[in-house]
């Protein structure tokens, strides 16, 4: 009998996804854990492809998460509604929370 694949992680990061429109959440929650998720399946597809599946829709993910994740800073640094401080240490902790979500994915 065939084992099944298990593209969990992969399906799991389009979906957190598809929740990028939600303002401020995209960049604190949804976002970095897609691009979590995402690599995590990455990786497992890499080192046990007999057992996982999902290689290129985990790398869609990434790819788009990464792009939102990086086009929703650009409007928040760049918008003049709200004061400069206000910007820059949004851009910071949206920075340190990019750099969380890789170190915990090692």
């Amino acid at each position: 009998m065939k084992e099944k694949k298990d593209s969990t992680h992969a399906w799991l990061s389009i979906i957190l996804l598809l929740f990028f429109w939600i303002p401020l959440l995209n960049i604190i929650l949804f976002l970095p854990a897609s691009i979590h998720f995402a690599i995590k399946s990455i990786r497992k597809c890499k080192q046990h492809p007999e057992s996982f599946k999902g290689h290129k829709l985990a790398i869609f993910s990434l790819i788009t998460s990464i792009i939102f994740f990086i086009g929703a800073n650009m409007i928040m640094l760049f918008v003049k509604t709200a004061n400069f401080p206000f910007r820059i240490g949004w851009a910071v902790i949206s920075l340190i929370i990019l750099i969380v979500v890789f170190i915990l994915t090692k």
